[in-house]
């Protein structure tokens, strides 16, 4: 689902689409499934600026280890501060 015609932000192997109006974004964010060959895509949507949030304390901590966590919590925070300033 990612790829040129996807509308977003890349960070690293992320991408991020947010959705200000709605206070909502959308990560593609590739994971390595057990068995699997190739990365599968996973497509995550968190509905408020406290999932996002949430979901960026989470994936920060995580990031240190894992580089596709880190860029999930770089899209995170971005989203994160495009929906803040668009409720200002």
């Amino acid at each position: 689902m990612s790829g040129p015609s996807t509308p977003g932000t890349r960070f690293g192997a992320v991408t991020v689409v947010v959705d200000a109006v709605a206070g909502a974004c959308t990560i593609h964010a590739p994971v390595k499934r057990r068995g699997a060959v190739t990365p599968q895509l996973r497509v995550t949507t968190y509905h408020s600026l406290e999932e996002i949030s949430g979901a960026y304390q989470a994936q920060s901590r995580i990031g240190a280890a894992n580089p596709v966590a880190g860029d999930i919590a770089r899209a995170l925070k971005h989203a994160g501060q495009i929906i803040k300033a668009k409720r200002r």
